[in-house]
């Protein structure tokens, strides 16, 4: 009967320091250090996961100011933010590839890519990280929009050598270089034409695409809405 209520009131408190976050759980950050039983909270949290004893004693010593570092069991990543601990699955990036092969919108797992057609006098000065054109004269369908893998490479705007000529960029080491958090970095897409990179979604285009537009040519535009 001890254990039993033991299990009861563990639960309970558990419950007021863990929540649903778009990625799994996460679990309060000030709650857990608050708690006068906060370790054992978080060893009970994270076991189910696949975290031990020892996993849990180096988490709970890199609060509270290891925002940005992260955690690994067999199948789960944990992650420290500023306010929470984000527990995920280490699959949740999917071997996603879609083939984009007409005007229309295309729906992942982490957002929509909208393709439509416009015009150059359409096209707004202000670039946007969110939106590519590329002139009709010299691409053409099918493109694909998939998750970025180990070995992908392509030069980055604005990045050059000292020559002045575009540099080189693994993926893996942008995404490192930029600070990305560990899930977006796993599930960041790129859009691909032929053997080409010609988008990091969201983050920056490749240098090697066309820089002039000529008036009279329409343009694809592609849209990334982010869920």
């Amino acid at each position: 009967e001890i254990n039993y209520l033991y299990q009861l009131s563990l639960e309970a408190e558990t419950r007021k320091l863990v929540s649903e976050h778009k990625y799994g759980l996460s679990i309060s950050l000030t709650g857990i250090q608050k708690h006068p039983a906060g370790r054992t909270i978080l060893f009970e949290s994270l076991h189910r996961f696949g975290f031990d004893r020892k996993h849990v004693a180096e988490i709970w010593d890199s609060l509270p100011g290891r925002v940005g570092s992260h955690f690994y069991s067999k199948d789960y990543l944990i992650w420290v933010q500023r306010k929470d601990l984000v527990i995920t699955p280490i699959n949740l990036q999917t071997e996603e590839k879609i083939l984009v092969t007409d005007f229309g919108s295309y729906q992942t797992g982490s957002g929509v890519l909208k393709v439509d057609r416009i015009p150059a006098s359409k096209i707004p000065g202000k670039e946007s990280r969110v939106k590519l054109f590329l002139p009709l004269d010299e691409y053409s369908f099918p493109f694909c929009l998939r998750n970025w893998e180990k070995g992908d490479f392509f030069y980055p705007e604005g990045m050059k050598k000292e020559s002045g000529a575009p540099m080189k960029k693994k993926i893996s080491d942008y995404l490192t270089d930029t600070k990305q958090e560990p899930i977006e970095k796993q599930n960041q897409k790129l859009l691909e034409h032929g053997d080409q990179c010609l988008w990091l979604i969201g983050k920056r285009k490749d240098a090697r695409l066309p820089k002039k537009r000529a008036s009279d040519v329409s343009f694809i535009r592609f849209t990334w809405k982010p869920d």
